[in-house]
């Protein structure tokens, strides 16, 4: 939420089922960040986050579908934006 606060992945049904989620409250939403060797080369991937169910502990990296979604999305892009 700090770097991309308007990040809203939308899950599709097969995912959400396979990871036992049946409230959106319940999915912790991580984004893999690749470092480069400053913060001006660190990028979030946005297209394939890791979703995890907190109620249960499942987990998995999900690739987002229909939804236009960087999967390098530079993180002082991101922070100059907020």
């Amino acid at each position: 939420g700090v770097f991309f606060p308007d990040y809203r992945p939308v899950l599709d049904d097969a995912t959400a089922a396979r990871l036992g989620l049946h409230d959106a409250h319940d999915a912790l939403v991580l984004v893999i960040v690749t470092v480069g060797p400053d913060i001006s080369a660190a990028y979030g991937n946005l297209f394939a986050p890791v979703v995890v169910n907190t109620r249960t502990g499942a987990a998995e990296q999900v690739v987002l579908s229909g939804q236009d979604l960087p999967l390098r999305a530079p993180l002082v892009a991101a922070a100059a934006g907020r």
